[in-house]
């Protein structure tokens, strides 16, 4: 991985909010054009909850996370972790790699909840990204943190997106990533979420 740049907390909201603009607009939740930082960060906080919270995505996201702009190649990026969700602990067998995940669905093998819907639609739903971006199209940066210098990072944001990539390009391609590093970022909640 290759540090290119701090950036502030308000550049990971906006990509994250930009990344989410669809499915939020399916709930009804509006994010302008063009957002700012503090628009961008209520928006995501309506659809997943906030930092206090007892429910949702950013339960125990710590305020002491220090980010910059980077780049990871495919390879690096397919020993990230997923966070803790449990569909992807179930397409990893529980070692939370994408590229375990992006094997898994590649090679067509079943898992016990293959019947449930959120796994139905993971099957779905990579091999299209897979195809968009191997024609070209360039999403939103994956958001990646870790509680440690030394840790392993934990993607917060592009889950999907970090599988499709396995499929998509050559292991050293590389992929910008917002990256945020916090001593506290064990305490979020899908840091390690079983």
């Amino acid at each position: 991985m290759k540090i290119i740049e701090p950036v502030g907390e308000g550049v990971m909201f906006i990509a994250w909010a930009e990344a989410e603009r669809g499915s939020m607009a399916n709930r009804g939740i509006a994010l302008p054009e063009s957002p700012t930082p503090d628009q961008a960060r209520e928006a995501l906080e309506f659809a997943r909850g906030t930092r206090d919270a007892d429910w949702g995505m950013f339960v125990g996201w710590p305020d002491d996370v220090k980010w910059s702009r980077a780049t990871a190649t495919v390879a690096e990026i397919g020993e990230f972790r997923h966070c803790g969700y449990w569909t992807f602990r179930v397409l990893t067998n529980d070692t939370r790699f994408p590229r375990d995940a992006a094997s898994t669905l590649a090679n067509g093998t079943l898992t016990a909840d293959d019947h449930n819907a959120e796994i139905m639609d993971l099957r779905r739903i990579v091999p299209e990204i897979a195809s968009a971006v191997g024609d070209g199209h360039r999403p939103e940066p994956l958001i990646a943190v870790r509680n440690a210098e030394d840790g392993k990072p934990v993607i917060a944001e592009g889950n999907k997106r970090s599988i499709a990539y396995q499929h998509a390009f050559p292991p050293e391609a590389e992929i910008e990533i917002l990256f945020g590093t916090s001593p506290n970022m064990a305490n979020w909640r899908f840091y390690n979420f079983a």
